[in-house]
C-alpha cells in the first residue's frame, strides 16, 4: 500500500469548485463561503455595536472628566445641557440621573438618591451588544450551517452506493464517493465550528471591554456623587429634631425670664402708677373734702342759728301781739266785765303758764334739732373718712391680691408655654402623617367613589354589549372549530398516505383516526348545537335585560338581584363554553396520542429495519474490502513473476 501524507491545506475548500457541477468539493465551497459571509456580516455588526457602546461610554465619561467634587455644586446644573448637546441618547440618561441628584447646603455637597448603575449600565449604554439575541445566536447559526454541510455531503456520498449491483468496481466506486461525501461533510462542520469559535471570542472580548468601561464610569460617578441612604436623612432629622427641642426650651427659658423680668418692671411701674394716682388724685380731694366738710359745717351751724332766730323772733312777735291784743282784750273786759275779773284774772294766769310750758317747750325742741343736726354732721363726717380710710385699704390689698394673682398666672402661662412647646415638638411630626395619610384616603376614597359611579353608569351597557361580542365569539368558534375539522380531515389523509408508505399496517391506525375524526365532528356538531342553545340562552338574556331595563324606571331596589342574576347568567354560559372547550380539548388530546403511539411504533419499526440494513450494508462492505485485500494479495505475487 502507499504511504498517505496528510497536509493542513486539504482543509482549505477551493472556491474557484463553486460553480462546477458535479464535483463533491462543490458543496464544501457553497458551505465554506457561506459561513465566511455571515461571519463577516455578524462580525461588522458587532464591530458597529462596540463602537456604538464605546461612543455612549465615551461621552458620559467626557463630561465628568476633570470635575472634583468642591466643583460639583457650581456646575452639576450645566452638565445637564453638555450631556444634551453631546448625544440625544446620552442626554436623556443624564437627564433621569440629574433627577436624582439633591444638593445639600450645609455641607455644600451634591448628592445622589441612586446608584449610577441604575441609570449608567450595559442595558441602557451598550444595550445591542449585550442584549443583542441575535449575536448570542450567531455560533448557533454557524454550527448549524456546517452540521447541515455535513449532513448533505454525507447524504451524497450515501446516495453515489450501489449495493444492488454485482459489480466489483462499481462497489469501489460508492466507496470512493462515499468516502469523498464524508470529507466534505466534516470540512464544512470543522469551518462551521471554526467560525462559531472565533465569533464566540470576539463577542465575549468586545462585551467584556465594553462592561469594563461601563464599570469605570460607574465607581467615578458614584464617587462624586456620594448616594444618600434613608438611614442617613432619618439620622439628619433626628438631628434636626433634637436641636429644634434644645432651641425650643433655650427659646422657653429665655421668653420665662423675659417675661419675669417684664412683670417685676410693670410691678414697679404700677405700683409707682397707683401712689402717683394717689397722691395727685386723693390728696387735694381730701383737702377739698374737709375745707368742704368745715365750711359746710359752718355755713349749716350759722343757717341753723339764724333759723331758730327768725323762728324764735316769729313766735316773740307773735307772742307779743297776742299779749297785745289779751292786754286790750282784757282791757275791755275789765272795763266791760269787772264782775268776772277774778275769772279771767285766773284763766289769763293758767294762758300764759300753757303759753310759758309751750315756749320751753318749743325752745327745747330748737336746742335739740340744732345738738341733732350737729351730731349728725360730726357722725357723717367721721363715717365718711372712715369709708375713704377703708376704701384706700380695700384698694391697696385689691392692688397686692391682684399683683399676687397677675404673678401666678404669668407662672402659670409659662410653664403651660413650656409644655406647650414640648408637646408640639412631639406631636407635630405624628400630626403631619396622620394628616397626610388622612388626606391620601379621602382622595383614595373620592377617586374610588368617582370611579363606582361611572361603572355604575356604564354597567348594563357594557353587559350587553359583552353579550352580544359572547354570541359572535360562540359564532367565530364554531365557524374556527369547523375549520379545524377539516384540518383534521386533511391531517387524517395525510397521515393515510404517509401510513401507507411506511408500512401496510398503520391502515388499522387510519380507520381508529377516522373514528376520532368522526367523533371529533360529532363533538363539533355537539359544539354548534352548545353554541345554538348559548346563542338563544343570549337571547334570552338581552330580553331580560330589556325587560330589567324597564323594570328599573320603577323599582331601583331590584338592580342588584337582576345583576346579580345576569352574572349568574354568564358564569353559566362560561362554564358551558368552558366544558365544551374540555371535551373538544380531550378528544383531540385522545385523537393525538393515538396518532401519536401509533406514528411512533411504525417510526421505531422503521428505525429497527433501517439499522438492519446499516448493519447489512456494513458487512457488505466489510466482505466486499476482504475480498479486495484478498484479490490485491493474490496479485501482487503474480505481479512480481511478470517482471
Amino acid at each position: 500500500m502507499q504511504e498517505q501524507h496528510f497536509s493542513l491545506t486539504s482543509f482549505v475548500p477551493d472556491v474557484s469548485l463553486l460553480f462546477s457541477s458535479g464535483d463533491p468539493k462543490q458543496l464544501t465551497a457553497i458551505t465554506f463561503v457561506v459561513i465566511a459571509g455571515l461571519l463577516l456580516y455578524f462580525l461588522i455588526k458587532l464591530l458597529r455595536e462596540f463602537h456604538i457602546a464605546k461612543r455612549r461610554t465615551a461621552h458620559v465619561a467626557a463630561l465628568v472628566e476633570g470635575v472634583d467634587k468642591a466643583q460639583l455644586p457650581t456646575v452639576y446644573r450645566e452638565l445637564r445641557a453638555r450631556a444634551r448637546e453631546r448625544s440625544e441618547t446620552v442626554g436623556d440618561l443624564w437627564n433621569e440621573f440629574h433627577e436624582s441628584l439633591v444638593y445639600s447646603e450645609r455641607d455644600d455637597r451634591v448628592y445622589n438618591t441612586l446608584d449610577a448603575g441604575h441609570f449608567f449600565n450595559p442595558y441602557s449604554l451598550a444595550r445591542g451588544l449585550t442584549d443583542n439575541r441575535q449575536l448570542a445566536a450567531v455560533p448557533g447559526f454557524l454550527t448549524a450551517i456546517g452540521v447541515i454541510g455535513t449532513f448533505a455531503g454525507l447524504q451524497m456520498g450515501l446516495s453515489g452506493l450501489d449495493l444492488s449491483s454485482g459489480d466489483v468496481q462499481v462497489l469501489i466506486d460508492g466507496i470512493k464517493g462515499m468516502i469523498q461525501g464524508a470529507s466534505v461533510a466534516f470540512i464544512s462542520s470543522l469551518w462551521g465550528v471554526l467560525a462559531s469559535v472565533l465569533f464566540n471570542a470576539m463577542e465575549k472580548s468586545a462585551e467584556r471591554q465594553v462592561r469594563s468601561r461601563i464599570a469605570d464610569l460607574q465607581n467615578r460617578l458614584d464617587y462624586l456623587f456620594p448616594r444618600i441612604t434613608a438611614e442617613h436623612s432619618l439620622r439628619e432629622i433626628q438631628e434636626q429634631s433634637a436641636q429644634s427641642t434644645e432651641a425650643l426650651q433655650g427659646l422657653a427659658e429665655r421668653i420665662g425670664d423675659k417675661m419675669q423680668e417684664a412683670l417685676v418692671q410693670s410691678s414697679q411701674a404700677i405700683r409707682s402708677g397707683l401712689e402717683e394716682s394717689l397722691e395727685r388724685i386723693l390728696a387735694p380731694a381730701l383737702a377739698k373734702l374737709a375745707e368742704n366738710a368745715e365750711d359746710n359745717s359752718r355755713a349749716m351751724l350759722e343757717r341753723l342759728t339764724d333759723t331758730f332766730l327768725d323762728r324764735v323772733g316769729s313766735q316773740a312777735d307773735a307772742q307779743r301781739d297776742a299779749l297785745a291784743g289779751a292786754s286790750n282784750s282784757i282791757n275791755q273786759a275789765i272795763e266791760s266785765l269787772a264782775d268776772n275779773l277774778k275769772t279771767s284774772g285766773q284763766a289769763q294766769q293758767e294762758r300764759e303758764e300753757r303759753m310759758s310750758g309751750k315756749m320751753d317747750e318749743l325752745l327745747g325742741r330748737v336746742v335739740g334739732e340744732f345738738e341733732r343736726q350737729v351730731g349728725s354732721m360730726g357722725t357723717v363726717e367721721a363715717d365718711r373718712a372712715r369709708r375713704m380710710q377703708e376704701q384706700l385699704k380695700a384698694s391697696e390689698e385689691a392692688r397686692q391680691q391682684h399683683e399676687a394673682r397677675m404673678s401666678s398666672e404669668v407662672t402659670g402661662l409659662l410653664q403651660n408655654v413650656v409644655s406647650t412647646f414640648g408637646q408640639q415638638a412631639e406631636a407635630i411630626g405624628a400630626a403631619d402623617a396622620q394628616r397626610t395619610q388622612k388626606l391620601t384616603e379621602q382622595l383614595e376614597a373620592l377617586g374610588g367613589v368617582s370611579e363606582r359611579l361611572a361603572d355604575l353608569k356604564t354597567s348594563f351597557g357594557e353587559l350587553v354589549d359583552a353579550h352580544r361580542a359572547t354570541i359572535d365569539a360562540n359564532r367565530k368558534n364554531t365557524v374556527a372549530m369547523a375549520e379545524t375539522t377539516r384540518q383534521f380531515d386533511a391531517f387524517a389523509k395525510n397521515i393515510d398516505q404517509a401510513t401507507t408508505k411506511l408500512a401496510s399496517g398503520v391502515d388499522g391506525a387510519l380507520e381508529s383516526a377516522g373514528q376520532v375524526s368522526n367523533a371529533a365532528q360529532q363533538t363539533v356538531l355537539q359544539a354548534q348545537q352548545l353554541l345554538e342553545q348559548g346563542g338563544q340562552l343570549s337571547s334570552r338574556l338581552n330580553e331580560v335585560i330589556t325587560e330589567v331595563r324597564e323594570i328599573s324606571k320603577y323599582s331601583n331596589g331590584g338592580l342588584e338581584t337582576v345583576e346579580q342574576y345576569l352574572r349568574q347568567s354568564q358564569e353559566h354560559l362560561k362554564e358551558h363554553v368552558a366544558e365544551l372547550k374540555e371535551s373538544v380539548q380531550s378528544l383531540l388530546d385522545e385523537y393525538a396520542d393515538r396518532v401519536k403511539s401509533q406514528t411512533v411504533e411504525r417510526l421505531s419499526t422503521w428505525n429497527e429495519q433501517t439499522e438492519q440494513f446499516t448493519r447489512s450494508m456494513v458487512d457488505s462492505v466489510k466482505l466486499i474490502q476482504d475480498v479486495i485485500d484478498e484479490m490485491e494479495a493474490k496479485g501482487r505475487p503474480a505481479a512480481n513473476a511478470y517482471r
